[in-house]
């Protein structure tokens, strides 16, 4: 089935310089490749004009709200891993997640998170492989 004329179709359209045809580009990550040179003039204003008060207290919050959870369940599976993974390994983990996820997902502000249920999934997971 053809798209219709007004619908841009999911896959990248490329066009021809010479001739105004377009053509389908079937490479892998190519959407991405695309966004990151259509985007990278504009990386360094991403950051610097978010510098305002209510970004910062923003920043601030997002902070405080997303180290108690790596506190509470990185405590917490450390007693029950019997402190083969624990709190700081839990803090490390979620700063270099956070940090990639920050910059490649145009999501800057989310809170990635450690959660109860991959409390539960590590502790079943140490369980078993004790065995």
């Amino acid at each position: 089935m053809k798209d219709p004329p007004h619908v841009i179709s999911r896959l990248e359209l490329k066009s021809d310089e010479g001739n105004g045809r377009e053509e389908r580009q079937y490479r892998l990550f190519n959407g991405m490749i695309n966004d990151v040179r259509r985007r990278f003039a504009f990386y360094k204003s991403d950051f610097t004009d978010a510098l305002t008060f209510k970004t910062l207290t923003t920043i601030a919050f997002v902070f405080l709200a997303s180290i108690t959870p790596a506190v509470t369940f990185g405590g917490l599976m450390g007693q029950y891993t019997d402190e083969a993974m624990g709190m700081t390994e839990t803090l490390m983990a979620q700063c270099i997640c956070g940090i990639i996820f920050g910059l490649f997902a145009a999501q800057p502000l989310i809170i990635v998170s450690a959660t109860g249920p991959v409390l539960i999934f590590e502790h079943s997971l140490y369980t078993v492989s004790v065995r």
